[in-house]
């Protein structure tokens, strides 16, 4: 009995070295980083991206540890993307460049293969490249960004555990926006079209009747100048924009307002200080009120009187200073229109009244002084 507790003894004893011996070689020989947890990588991608433009998605890196090398796929549809170039990234605020012969496009698939130079290593967070996707499948169309067959490495050349992720894109059309929503029957004016994607615009349209030259500034601004014909239907119309990746219209984007016409006007001119009816004719009188009518500097409109939409009749006084010659009549409808008749009313050449009262004066003088003429020669004696 006494010898079996005495090994029982010397077996605990043992068991106490053995324990102490693998504490140290613990401290000694620290157990790997991997312990740590895995590193993240994932894409990152707009969600909708616009057809016929570029885009670039992030290939991201978070939480890892001592990365010396790396290479992955990526994966995505290739009738919908096309890549157009792969830039560098930083990690844990280490520039990472791509070199040489580092990532390849064949059928589809993106492969990257790159490393730090030498033994070195970084850890942190950041992204591993940028890339550039140049968008040529049609609206609707989507294409997964898959991150595949994804390997990290440490400076020993150990594997570093990692999960990979992927993104999904959708083709949509330019989204654009135009400045100034309307526009008036026979006039020209500038519209802003406001978007993405806008590069490579063929065709900007405003439907029948509106005649349109448009400059695409940049990818994001078109400038358009926009003439609408005199008879050119009213209402809302539909706006399209087309890109050499299709075409997107904005439903009752533009309103062609009714604008008054001038046919004819008489009497056609007037001396100053004259008080004169006017008739005016045209179309699209409707609403128009006295203050809507215009003969110009010098003239005033007194009243009119709407006859009917194609009709007016307007009292009107020519102030006696008025500039003569011709001058443009115009008519604002409600809707602030504007229909003029160039040179359709004449000032003509009448004696301003303080002319008139400088020649009464002067005819004054001269009897007055012919008179006093007369009589000194009568009271002379001669004839």
């Amino acid at each position: 009995m006494r010898g079996l507790t005495l090994g029982r003894q010397i077996m605990k004893k043992a068991g106490y070295l053995l324990a102490l011996v693998v504490l140290s070689l613990a401290f000694v020989f620290p157990p790997p980083t991997l312990a740590q947890g895995a590193a993240t990588v994932s894409i990152v991608a707009p969600a909708e991206v616009v057809a016929g433009s570029t885009f670039s998605a992030r290939v991201n890196i978070n939480n890892v540890t001592n990365l010396n090398a790396w290479n992955y796929d990526v994966v995505f549809n290739k009738s919908v993307l096309e890549v157009a170039g792969v830039l560098g990234g930083e990690v844990g605020g280490m520039p990472i460049q791509p070199g040489e012969n580092q990532w390849v496009v064949s059928n589809g698939t993106l492969k990257v293969v790159a490393d730090i130079p030498g033994i070195s290593t970084v850890s942190g967070s950041g992204y591993l490249a940028e890339i550039q996707f140049k968008v040529i499948g049609e609206i609707g169309d989507t294409s997964a960004i898959d991150l595949r067959s994804g390997i990290l490495s440490s400076d020993l050349a150990s594997s570093i555990p990692a999960t990979w992720g992927r993104a999904t894109v959708v083709v949509v059309a330019p989204t654009i926006s135009i400045n100034p929503v309307e526009g008036c029957q026979g006039k020209k004016l500038k519209v802003e079209i406001s978007g993405k994607g806008l590069t490579g615009t063929t065709d900007v349209s405003f439907g029948d009747g509106m005649d349109v030259a448009f400059k695409v500034d940049s990818d994001v601004r078109i400038t358009a100048t926009l003439t609408i014909a005199a008879d050119a239907a009213v209402g809302v119309r539909n706006v399209s924009v087309t890109t050499t990746a299709g075409t997107q219209k904005l439903f009752d984007a533009f309103t062609v307002k009714m604008s008054p016409t001038i046919t004819s006007v008489s009497p056609d001119g007037g001396k100053r200080s004259r008080i004169l009816d006017v008739v005016i004719k045209g179309t699209n009188f409707a609403a128009v009120t006295k203050e809507n009518v215009s003969f110009g500097e010098g003239i005033t409109v007194n009243d009119i009187v709407v006859k009917s939409d194609t009709e007016i009749t307007a009292r009107i006084t020519i102030a006696s200073d008025a500039k003569g010659g011709a001058r443009d009549v115009s008519v604002n409808n409600a809707v602030e229109c504007s229909g003029v008749k160039a040179g359709g009313f004449t000032v003509l050449g009448g004696v301003p009244i303080w002319a008139i009262a400088l020649i009464i004066i002067a005819i004054g003088i001269a009897v007055y002084f012919g008179i006093r003429w007369r009589r000194r020669r009568r009271a002379m004696g001669m004839s």
